[in-house]
C-alpha cells in the first residue's frame, strides 16, 4: 500500500462538527447578551425616538415658542423621601419679568439617569401662584432628569431640568 492522505470516513465528521458548533455557540452567546441587555434596568432607549425625529420641525417651532414666552421652570426635590420613596417636587414657573405663572397646567415626566426606563408621569397642582408641586417616588439619589410642560391657555412652554436628589457623592 502507498502512502494515502485520505482520511478515514471516521475522522470525515470533525470539521463539519466544529463548523457547526461554533456557530450554534456564536447564536447562543448572542441570545444571552440581547437577553441580559432586554432585562438590564439600566438600558434604556428613548421612547417614540424615530417619531421625535420625524417631528424636529415641531421641535424647533416649539424651541422658538419658548424663547419668545421667556418662561423659566425651576424644579427643586425636597431633601427627604418618604417611607415609599416619594418626594414633595417643587417647580416654579416663572415669566420674563420673573412673575410667577398662575394658573398653568403643569405636566412633568421624570426619571431617574441611571434607570431612564423607568419613567414617571405626573401632574402638579398649583399650590400658590406660580408654585406647582407633587410627590413622585425619587427614592434613589442622583441625577433625575424632568421634563416638563407648562400650559396656560393657548401657549405651551416645555423645559428640561436635571436636579440632583440626595447627597452628591462628587461634593464633600
Amino acid at each position: 500500500m502507498s502512502g494515502s492522505s485520505e482520511t478515514s470516513p471516521r475522522h470525515a465528521w470533525i470539521w463539519p462538527a466544529a463548523v457547526v458548533g461554533s456557530l450554534v455557540l456564536f447564536v447562543a452567546m448572542y441570545l444571552t447578551v440581547i437577553t441580559i441587555a432586554g432585562r438590564d434596568p439600566h438600558f434604556s432607549i428613548e421612547p417614540d425616538y424615530y417619531e421625535k425625529s420625524m417631528r424636529w420641525d415641531e421641535t424647533a417651532a416649539q424651541l422658538r415658542v419658548n424663547q419668545r414666552l421667556g418662561w423659566s421652570v425651576e424644579v427643586e426635590p425636597d431633601a427627604h423621601a418618604g417611607s415609599l420613596g416619594e418626594r414633595r417636587l417643587v417647580c416654579r414657573v416663572f415669566d420674563r419679568d420673573r412673575q410667577p405663572v398662575q394658573g398653568a397646567t403643569v405636566h412633568l415626566i421624570t426619571f431617574h439617569h441611571a434607570f431612564a426606563a423607568q419613567r414617571m408621569e405626573l401632574t402638579l397642582a398649583e399650590e400658590s401662584p406660580g408654585v406647582y408641586v407633587g410627590t413622585p417616588r425619587m427614592a434613589r439619589p442622583g441625577l433625575w432628569e424632568c421634563r416638563a410642560t407648562v400650559r396656560r391657555g393657548a401657549e405651551t412652554f416645555t423645559h428640561v431640568a436635571v436636579v440632583q436628589v440626595g447627597p452628591n457623592p462628587w461634593r464633600p
